[in-house]
């Protein structure tokens, strides 16, 4: 942590973090979603 060169990393890397986290959260919900979709129609 270097707050005198880099006022605004900190925060920054949270806020991207945090969004790419949801954004995983998302994606891997919806693939779960098709994955689910597709092995229900193969099994049947």
């Amino acid at each position: 942590m270097r707050p005198k060169r880099y006022p605004y990393s900190g925060k920054l890397k949270a806020s991207t973090m945090d969004i790419v986290k949801a954004w995983e959260k998302a994606y891997s919900a919806y693939r779960v979603k098709g994955k689910k979709s597709k092995k229900r129609l193969n099994k049947n």
